[in-house]
Formats: C-alpha cells, structure tokens, sequence
C-alpha cells in the first residue's frame, strides 16, 4: 500500500511541475527523473521499461492528433502539440502497474474514472497553461471518450507486460 500510494503521489507531483513548467527541457528532466526514481524504488524489470516506452510513443501520436484535429491548441501556435505536454506520458505510464493497477480487473470503473479523470486532468492542464481546449463543450467530450477507452486500456496493456515478467518470457532460464 504504501509502495502504491508512493507512486500515486510522485505522479501528481511530477504531474504539477512538468504543466507548470511549460518549457520541454525541463518537463523532460523531470519526466526521466520521475521514471528513473520510479524505476529504482518500484521498477519491474525490463518489461516495466518496455512498457513506458510504449505508451510514451503512444502518448506523441495522440497528443500530436489531439492538437491537429482541434481539440486542443497552442493560441497562436502551429497545430502541434508542445513537446513539454507529451512529457506526461511516461510519468502516467509508471502509475499504471502500481497505484492503477487494481483497476485492472474492474474495466468499467477503469473506464468511467478514466472518462472523469483523463477530461478534469486536461481541464486543470489547461488552466495552468497556456494550452486551450477548441471548444470546451466538444472537446471535453472527445477527451472523456477518449480516455473511457484509453484508461482500461493502459491497464490491460500493463497486466499482459506484467503477466510476461511472471512467465519469464524475455529471461534467460538457468
């Protein structure tokens, strides 16, 4: 529990200062200290590894897909999603098989906590950035769509990452 509740806290925390940040050096030294600390204290081995690094590429497309097709937007800015947002990603990725993990098993509720939770982080986002929804009514309901799917699945991708460590599919046997 404890270890749990360690993740969860290091996530906002990290969470807070790559959004305050806005500046990608820096959301991206906090993110490799993030997942570095995480690895260290509560890291699963290599799968854990693969895993954030997967869901980080993931994270670039949609974020890059969320600004081109207006969801979101820089006022003022290319359609491109600023390199700083997509620093979240992997930060998001070290909850997924810690403090989330037992959402695994309850998809629904991943879904609709995904649904309320993945829209008010990207509302609170935007209120301490200079980031802006494209019109808050269809936004909002894009992005709770979006992260109703997204959320449960993270958590499935994570429990098969995980189920392979348990298997010892990619270590040698001796």
């Amino acid at each position: 529990m404890k270890a749990k509740l360690f993740n969860g806290v290091l996530f906002n925390v990290s969470w807070l200062l790559i959004v305050l940040s806005q500046d990608a050096a820096l959301a991206w030294l906090v993110a490799s200290v993030h997942v570095g600390l995480h690895m260290a204290l509560l890291g699963r081995g290599r799968e854990e590894w693969y895993f954030v690094f997967t869901i980080t590429a993931i994270g670039l497309v949609v974020d890059q897909l969320l600004f081109v097709s207006g969801v979101l937007q820089s006022p003022g800015a290319a359609p491109v999603a600023p390199l700083w947002l997509s620093a979240l990603w992997p930060v998001l990725a070290t909850t997924s098989m810690h403090a989330f993990s037992t959402l695994g098993d309850r998809p629904w509720l991943a879904a609709v906590l995904g649904a309320f939770g993945g829209y008010g982080s990207y509302r609170l986002g935007v209120s301490l950035s200079s980031i802006e929804f494209g019109t808050l009514q269809q936004s909002g309901v894009v992005l709770a769509l979006f992260w109703a799917l997204m959320f449960p699945t993270l958590l499935l991708v994570a429990r098969k990452f995980t189920d392979l460590r348990k298997i010892g599919v990619g270590h040698a046997s001796y």
